[in-house]
């Protein structure tokens, strides 16, 4: 498995005064739609590509509404789904309340299984391949 990535020159936003360095910059290529899984499923199992859709929109259904009940979604292969908070501190414990919460955040932790797939993955510079 191989993922590509441009170079670019960006600026330390932590110290802006520090010249620009150059990073790596992850390249996409291209985009998997839902209609899309949904085929790649049905060819893979015994459904057929209708099938396949309907079950990927139930589970987005489900997902949702349990991760909005505050659930933690764990997937043993894939990783784990969680809410986190963005939140403003208080000096005393009495005057936390909602209002402090500044937003809600969705987050994914990857399983050691993802972890160890990113880590055999090959990085190739997007200006050495061949057109």
């Amino acid at each position: 498995m191989s993922l590509y990535y441009n170079v670019t020159q960006r600026v330390n936003l932590q110290d802006p005064q520090c010249p620009k360095l150059w990073y790596p910059v992850l390249k996409s290529v291209g985009i998997l739609r839902e209609k899309d899984v949904a085929m790649l499923m049905a060819d893979e199992t015994t459904m057929n590509p209708k099938e396949a859709e309907m079950a990927l929109y139930q589970f987005q259904k489900i997902l949702l509404r349990e991760i909005a009940e505050g659930k933690i979604i764990e997937f043993s292969e894939l990783g784990s789904f969680r809410l986190t908070l963005s939140a403003t501190g208080m000096v005393l414990c009495e005057e936390v309340s909602s209002a402090c919460v500044q937003k809600i955040n969705l987050r994914f932790q990857a399983s050691q299984n993802v972890n160890d797939l990113l880590q055999q993955t090959k990085l190739i510079s997007i200006d050495k391949l061949m057109f």
